[in-house]
């Protein structure tokens, strides 16, 4: 038990690098599409000021189904916030999602359904 202590002890005593995440200075150029208005959704989209989640979800997963019932019930908490739900499941399981989980997300001004479809990706 002494032995554990004491490298325990050596190990917490030893100088350890900090590192710390940061943001990118810019959001990498992306091209999506927009689920009800079939529109293209690009970073130059994008809101200039605010906060901005991009929630990537799948439509049968039980906990993005509680997770997207649970922002509908407090949005109101999140008045600054906009919100992208970004998928890449076909509209009728996003447009199922919605209206089995979170009905009051689809005419909010604050938050957006996006599709991420394979075939969409361009590299720069």
């Amino acid at each position: 038990m002494k032995t554990f202590t004491l490298i325990l002890i050596t190990f917490l005593l030893i100088p350890t690098k900090r590192v710390s995440a940061q943001a990118p200075a810019q959001i990498p150029y992306f091209s999506l599409q927009e689920v009800f208005t079939g529109k293209s959704f690009k970073t130059s989209d994008l809101p200039k000021e605010g906060l901005i989640i991009f929630n990537y979800y799948d439509t049968g997963c039980s906990h993005c189904q509680k997770m997207g019932a649970g922002i509908a019930d407090q949005l109101q908490a999140f008045k600054n916030i906009k919100f992208y739900f970004v998928a890449m499941n076909d509209v009728e399981y996003v447009e199922g999602f919605i209206n089995m989980f979170a009905k009051k997300l689809r005419p909010h001004p604050n938050v957006s359904f996006i599709l991420d479809k394979m075939d969409s990706y361009q590299l720069i």
